[in-house]
């Protein structure tokens, strides 16, 4: 089983993905975010109301090296370029229980 430390696991648990400012691991990748925007609620032009989910400024360094920065993106985008659906790997998740593991220790 993998290691617990990694966020990728709140998510799967959670079914939502978030981050805070400062260093972490996620699916593998060691992601930094250095500025975050609080969820707001507004009016759209039409005058109903909605949500706008938090943004995320930083980067990723991937298990290979290589490093990726990122600009006003979502939790999921994040997840996503990882390698990691939320949705997906929560089915998976659920289905295996003891025998899930993280798609980037798959083989």
């Amino acid at each position: 089983m993998s290691t617990l430390t990694d966020k990728a696991w709140e998510s799967l648990q959670t079914g939502k993905t978030e981050f805070e400012v400062g260093a972490c691991t996620f699916n593998g990748c060691n992601v930094k975010i250095i500025q975050r925007n609080e969820p707001h609620s507004y009016t759209t032009r039409t005058g109903r109301p909605a949500t706008k989910s938090a943004r995320y400024w930083g980067s990723f360094l991937f298990p290979n090296g290589i490093e990726q920065v990122f600009k006003n993106k979502r939790g999921g985008e994040i997840a996503r370029a990882t390698g990691f659906a939320v949705e997906d790997e929560k089915k998976l998740w659920e289905k295996d229980r003891d025998n899930y593991v993280l798609p980037y220790e798959r083989n």
